[in-house]
């Protein structure tokens, strides 16, 4: 799918916008819902002109708590672009950033590293401006699998 930009109304929202989210909420992990994420940011990132509501900023929030490391990249990616507007969605990004720290070190450890989605939460909370509370990450908290 590609996006496209509303140049005509900046206040009018990308029609897809809350299709791809609900679908991203209801839908297995699957390579399918790792391309709707994508096409989530596709969405955000040709419509930066547009103004994102409240709930639509909350939504996409929504979706850093998700177990699926793809999707929590391209929610983090789609809130950096959207900006300062963004800013209401820190206490999430701060959960994301604490809960993805765990596994970005864990990976490390396992040495099987993948799309980190602690750079792309780490991007957001830069382009948005807000400062990232310092990380711990337990032992405990670390899965050696």
């Amino acid at each position: 799918m590609v996006a496209r930009a509303y140049a005509d109304s900046p206040a009018t929202p990308h029609p897809d916008l809350e299709r791809w989210i609900a679908a991203l909420k209801a839908n297995p992990p699957s390579p399918t819902r790792d391309e709707q994420a994508y096409d989530l940011w596709l969405c955000v990132n040709a419509g930066l002109k547009l103004k994102y509501s409240d709930a639509e900023i909350d939504d996409i929030a929504s979706l850093l708590s998700d177990r699926n490391g793809v999707v929590v990249f391209w929610a983090a990616a789609s809130l950096g672009r959207i900006g300062s507007s963004a800013h209401r969605a820190e206490p999430a990004l701060q959960a994301a950033l604490r809960a993805e720290e765990c596994e970005f070190v864990a990976a490390h450890i396992r040495r099987r590293m993948s799309m980190s989605a602690v750079d792309a939460v780490m991007g957001a909370m830069i382009h948005i401006g807000i400062q990232p509370k310092p990380l711990h990450c337990s032992p405990e908290a670390i899965s050696d699998e």
